[in-house]
């Protein structure tokens, strides 16, 4: 999963076996355990935990991070 923010950034995760997004209606509670991220919107925010990867890149590095994982087993037109 890629989330495109100005300037460039984007934040990478790749959720793995335990991650989860977690969205609820603001306000949000306070945080319980470790969330690794919180994005919050107009009407609701959402938590990320437990994911095997939560990082930023730059918009360029995309492309070299996707030909590293290599294609998508789960798309309809994948050749695994």
């Amino acid at each position: 999963l890629f989330h495109h923010y100005a300037g460039g950034r984007v934040v990478h995760v790749h959720l793995g076996l335990y991650g989860t997004f977690t969205e609820v209606p603001l306000p949000m509670p306070l945080p319980v355990g470790q969330v690794r991220m919180r994005i919050l919107g107009a009407e609701y925010g959402t938590d990320l935990r437990g994911p095997t990867v939560c990082e930023v890149i730059a918009e360029p590095d995309i492309a070299d991070l996707v030909a590293r994982l290599g294609p998508d087993p789960l798309r309809r037109d994948a050749d695994p």
